[in-house]
């Protein structure tokens, strides 16, 4: 509209001043080659207006794209939030093992993966976790159909991705609370990713497993047993927005406004039930009860601003740091900045 206006007043400019007779070298009259200069230049203002309003196009890893763990960050990539914050988020699937030395090279920008970046910054890796997706994991111990007591889980198999992750963690925890010795009582073996211990499960050759949803779900529904909400029992950090010191130097508007999105989108999902619930039917191809019961999962476990308490900060890098072994001195603030998110979090309430 500006752009009419300006060109319509443009015509009607004064010229008298001008000879009125064309110029013998290109034809044009003075009023002529003064117009379309005004028009070239507002050609070129308009041009550079949308340029500079394009969001840029960044890229964040997960481990698994469709982990609804990481929903909050899939809702508003498909809601269009980032792109209003200023940058058009896309997804990336990578493993911890490639994202760090991607990262370090300069190649990848931001990961959710908070777990593996506390354990990369522990050990040195120049970076900071700026938010936080959700403060407990969603994992729950599914059995076999017969199990009728925790007690017919002694000497029989259960499957985890990784003896040291958060799974087997909230797995010990929740026998030790359902009265079992977990180092003892039970046999943990490691067979891979969910779906792998999806299908050892249904083969009978594991007696038990750690799940996520809606897998957890969709068995139940199998006629497997859930035995316990193992997550509720362990804290742990999980799909946030996490970039190195040398981004948050060097492009600091692009990285507030990430996580400016990234606070919008956990608000989004947790104000609007119908439009979330929508969305995890769609997104994870569940009926409508369903997904109902996994947005009620998810909001008990995502933070409520992107952050977590100074206690719980506390208390989670000195468990990593006795996963990882690492002895030096470590304070939360070395690892985590939560500053921007508290920024946009004052505007957004502006």
């Amino acid at each position: 509209m500006v752009y009419s206006l300006t060109l319509a007043k443009a015509s009607r400019l004064d010229f008298s001043f001008m000879s009125g007779y064309p110029s013998r070298r290109t034809g044009f009259r003075p009023q002529d080659i003064v117009l379309l200069a005004l028009v070239v230049g507002l050609w070129l203002w308009h041009s550079g207006m949308v340029w500079a309003q394009t969001p840029e196009r960044v890229f964040i890893t997960a481990t698994n794209l469709e982990d609804l763990m990481s929903a909050h960050i899939r809702y508003g990539i498909e809601q269009g939030i980032f792109k209003k914050a200023g940058v058009e988020l896309q997804f990336r699937a990578m493993p911890p093992s490639l994202t760090f030395p991607a990262m370090a090279a300069g190649e990848v920008d931001y990961t959710s993966q908070v777990g593996s970046a506390f354990r990369a910054i522990l050990r040195g890796f120049p970076a900071k976790v700026l938010a936080i997706g959700l403060n407990k994991p969603l994992f729950f111990i599914v059995a076999q159909p017969h199990i009728s007591s925790p007690r017919d889980l002694v000497g029989k198999k259960f499957a985890v991705s990784s003896l040291s992750g958060a799974g087997a963690r909230s797995a010990r925890v929740a026998l030790g609370k359902l009265g079992l010795n977990p180092e003892k009582d039970v046999t943990f073996i490691v067979i891979g990713n969910v779906t792998t211990r999806v299908a050892a499960l249904e083969s009978g050759s594991i007696e038990a497993t750690v799940l996520q949803p809606p897998y957890n779900i969709h068995m139940r529904r199998k006629g497997f047993k859930q035995i316990i909400f193992s997550g509720a029992l362990v804290s742990d950090f999980i799909a946030g927005v996490i970039t190195t010191r040398d981004k948050l130097e060097k492009n600091p508007a692009q990285v507030k406004a990430l996580v400016k999105g990234f606070l919008q989108s956990l608000t989004a999902l947790r104000s609007n039930r119908k439009a979330a619930v929508d969305f995890l039917s769609t997104r994870y191809r569940l009926d409508l009860e369903a997904a109902s019961e996994l947005y009620d999962m998810l909001i008990q476990v995502l933070t409520v601003d992107g952050t977590v308490s100074p206690q719980e900060l506390r208390d989670y890098v000195d468990l990593v740091k006795e996963e990882t072994r690492v002895k030096t001195s470590v304070a939360a603030d070395d690892v985590v900045d939560f500053r921007l998110v508290r920024q946009a979090a004052t505007e957004i309430r502006r």
